[in-house]
């Protein structure tokens, strides 16, 4: 399934093409444990 994402940023002259971007989330459950989820998505700018 795929995850659509808005992302209000632009891109200035030279920067089209692809691009790979990473999103790091920090969690936390109810004992304290923490770890994260990174999510990875590329993207073509034209």
């Amino acid at each position: 399934m795929p995850v659509v994402l808005s992302l209000p940023m632009g891109m200035h002259s030279g920067m089209d093409g692809p691009h790979l971007f990473r999103i790091v989330v920090p969690l936390r459950d109810a004992g304290g444990e923490t770890g994260e989820v990174q999510v990875y998505f590329k993207a073509l700018f034209k």
